[in-house]
């Protein structure tokens, strides 16, 4: 999304899904996408599972009462 209300200095990047130049501006609703059809098409990517987080097996194995140890084990 190029426009002419593009100020000197504007950092330039690429949709993440077209590689199409796009003005990091904060009238762009589907920044950092250049349109609503890339955002689309990235959400699907994610809910697919084409996109993810991959795992960290260094921490996998951690349980929420392990990372707050102030806090007091729920029971069921």
């Amino acid at each position: 999304m190029l426009t002419d209300r593009m100020r000197p200095g504007t950092s330039l990047i690429e949709c993440p899904s077209c590689k199409k130049p796009v003005a990091w501006v904060t009238d762009n609703e589907y920044r950092p996408f250049c349109s609503e059809r890339c955002r689309i098409l990235d959400l699907g990517e994610w809910a697919s599972g084409n996109r993810y987080i991959p795992d960290d097996k260094e921490h996998s194995d951690v349980l929420s009462g392990e990372i707050n140890p102030e806090r007091e084990p729920q029971t069921d």
